[in-house]
């Protein structure tokens, strides 16, 4: 489930999370800092129209996600939401890297980023996501090419494609 993320919640993350990489080392240690400026800057960006936290929780309540949302162009005639960045659980992506369970992290974030194309409080039409890393557009690969998601996405008036680095996201 996805929900908005306040500025409590992203520190929470962030003690949690740093807690985790210690076991990791130099992996770890890199993971830390990076998620450590990530949620500094969230956290000051969450303060300007038009800037979202959101946390995607599994079943258990544990947060496997961190996404960062910006409806890009609201007042233009393609106004869109472009995922800055999703970041996984470090359980999900230090040591060894477990595709299937990053896969449906990633999924599951996704599907419920597409439900805000459907929400009152926006008139975009797609949503976007940049893989920053190779791991991440394997799983945009895996995504893509999934006969099952793309019957999801078919039912739900959604096209999904790659282009280049960028997931995309468009309501038909």
């Amino acid at each position: 489930m996805l929900k908005k993320a306040t500025s409590g919640d992203l520190d929470i993350i962030l003690d949690n999370w740093s807690e985790l990489t210690l076991p990791y080392g130099d992996e770890g240690a890199v993971y830390a800092n990076d998620l450590n400026e990530k949620i500094a800057q969230l956290k000051k960006s969450i303060s300007e129209p038009n800037n979202y936290a959101y946390v995607f929780e599994n079943e258990e309540g544990k947060t496997k996600a961190l996404l960062s949302i910006i409806h890009a162009l609201p007042k233009s005639d393609t106004p869109w939401l472009k995922l800055l960045d999703l970041d996984l659980h470090p359980d999900l992506v230090l040591g060894d890297f477990n595709i299937n369970e990053a896969a449906e992290a990633v999924s599951f974030s996704i599907f419920d980023s597409i439900d805000l194309l459907f929400s009152d409080y926006t008139t975009a039409k797609e949503l976007k996501i940049y893989g920053r890393t190779d791991n991440m557009i394997k799983t945009f690969d895996r995504i893509v090419k999934s006969k099952m998601l793309n019957e999801i996405f078919e039912k739900a008036d959604i096209l999904c494609t790659r282009s280049g680095k960028w997931l995309v996201f468009r309501k038909k």
